[in-house]
């Protein structure tokens, strides 16, 4: 039926009556737009009453064809349109991108997306004839055809994953292309609609041409390269991004501080978004988004990098830490110095986590927006800190009396020895306490002390051993982001 660029959807969607619209739907490309794009289907054909019942989501895994075929033929308990989507679907990827697969796995895991990782990983496995037992034992690289140096630890971590779960890699011996064919070219009920999302949707294929016939195929893809026309391409994405998150806060945005943005960022969607909403949040009751906030609040990303490298730590960004890692080596940041980096940081949160464990840190709630933090949590920490200021300043008296009688050497702490265990030392600016709360979040206090102990182990093995110091702080990366003490309960993940 139709080709739609998703700069053009909206528009396709207010010109076309819905009596009109396909019982098939394609979207494929970029992630944070074909997940837009699925969002604008829903609002648009279900009544938010509806949305429990009729809208019906699934993981896009092969398996799940019959089941989704089966359900968007079943009439809902609630009558009315029904939407069933196969989410992040793989039925386009072929033996020829495998690879990509196993990247796709190894990126999800680092993240510590392990439903996204597990399909992924599967998906590899039965591309390559293999199951869970081929890959264990000394030789998997080499059955998987791996690089050997590959670091495999988030591998393990699918593999922990999969079997709590009680996956298994199913062989492809039937041919879930030609059912979905077949029921595409069949029809659905009236009212009935099925939406497919995926990142890659070779043109070429035999379903591509089907649901192209059938129905609508939304291309959401946006060009990565430095090109000029590609530039204007990103920068129409992101215009349309922003524009949608200002108009619903009531906000707008300097054109220097807009321009300022994509200079710092650069074209991520997921990432301009996000620093957009810290803005927004960051605003207050303002109305405009200056230059200078952008400056106040984001100059650090670029112009430091050792602050860009241990926030990606603290998110237990893997991929991101590991890519910031080679990133700072080249500028000639010295190994210690990126180890000292990441103890003061890791420190801070084990301040942070005191407060969040006492009974005064009961106020926070993970999640919690800035306005809140502002009104609810800011009180407690202020106390936080003075109650910590007069047991620093007890136990100064208590050492002057001990080293008194003799009982203790020790040198005299001066008032200010404590600085750094005080949370909140800039009151004019509490931003940062806000971010360092919201980044607690992802450690138990467990977590954190494994965090330090791995950090002092890689302080030794750099000092002592003659180990490869980018060696060394890869090790102690892994540790910290794939610390496997820290139970679902306790993530905002």
């Amino acid at each position: 039926m139709t080709e739609v660029l998703f700069k053009e959807l909206q528009k396709k969607l207010k010109s076309t009556k819905i009596e009109n619209f396909p019982q098939v739907f394609l979207i494929h490309g970029e992630e944070f737009l074909y997940k837009s794009a699925l969002d604008k289907f829903v609002d648009l054909l279900l009544p938010e009453s509806s949305k429990t019942l009729n809208f019906d989501p699934m993981d896009g895994n092969n398996e799940n064809i019959p089941k989704a075929i089966e359900r968007v033929n079943t009439y809902s308990l609630i009558p009315g349109k029904k939407i069933v989507a196969l989410r992040d679907a793989n039925v386009f990827y072929t033996k020829d991108d495998k690879w990509g697969l196993f990247q796709k796995a190894k990126i999800e895991a680092e993240n510590n997306e392990m439903k996204k990782a597990s399909a992924y990983f599967i998906k590899f496995l039965s591309n390559l004839d293999l199951n869970f037992a081929d890959i264990y034992g000394e030789n998997r690289s080499e059955r998987m055809g791996v690089d050997p140096n590959e670091n495999l630890r988030w591998m393990d971590q699918v593999l922990e994953y999969c079997q709590s779960k009680n996956m298994t890699v199913t062989k492809e011996s039937l041919d879930w292309v030609e059912i979905l064919i077949r029921a595409i070219e069949k029809g659905f009920p009236q009212g009935h609609y099925l939406a497919i999302t995926t990142d890659m949707a070779g043109k070429t294929h035999r379903l591509y041409k089907t649901i192209k016939e059938n129905g609508w195929i939304i291309d959401c893809t946006v060009p990565k390269g430095d090109k000029r026309t590609d530039k204007i391409q990103q920068e129409l994405v992101l215009n349309e991004r922003m524009r949608s998150i200002l108009s619903k806060r009531g906000k707008s945005i300097e054109k220097e501080a807009y321009h300022a943005m994509l200079e710092m960022i650069g074209f991520d969607i997921r990432a301009f978004v996000n620093e957009l909403e810290k803005l927004v949040n960051y605003l207050g009751d303002r109305e405009t988004i200056t230059f200078t906030d952008v400056k106040e609040l984001l100059k650090r990303t670029r112009q430091d990098p050792i602050f860009e490298f241990t926030n990606a730590i603290t998110d237990r960004n893997m991929e991101s830490s590991l890519f910031l890692l080679e990133s700072v080596l080249s500028a000639g940041m010295h190994p210690l110095q990126l180890l000292t980096a990441m103890a003061n940081q890791i420190r801070k949160l084990i301040n942070v986590k005191g407060f969040v464990e006492n009974p005064l840190g009961a106020v926070w709630r993970k999640g919690a927006t800035y306005n809140y933090f502002q009104k609810n949590v800011m009180s407690a920490l202020t106390q936080y800190d003075h109650l910590l200021r007069n047991r620093l300043v007890d136990w100064e008296a208590d050492f002057e009396k001990q080293k008194e009688k003799g009982k203790n050497r020790s040198s005299k702490i001066k008032a200010g020895a404590g600085s750094d265990l005080f949370i909140n030392k800039n009151s004019k600016n509490p931003y940062p306490t806000y971010q360092l709360l919201k980044k607690s979040d992802h450690f138990s206090m467990v977590d954190l002390k494994a965090a330090l102990h791995a950090i002092k182990d890689g302080d030794m093995a750099m000092k002592s051993t003659g180990q490869n110091p980018k060696r060394v702080l890869e090790d102690v990366i892994f540790k910290i982001c794939g610390i496997a003490t820290i139970k679902p309960s306790e993530s905002i993940r």
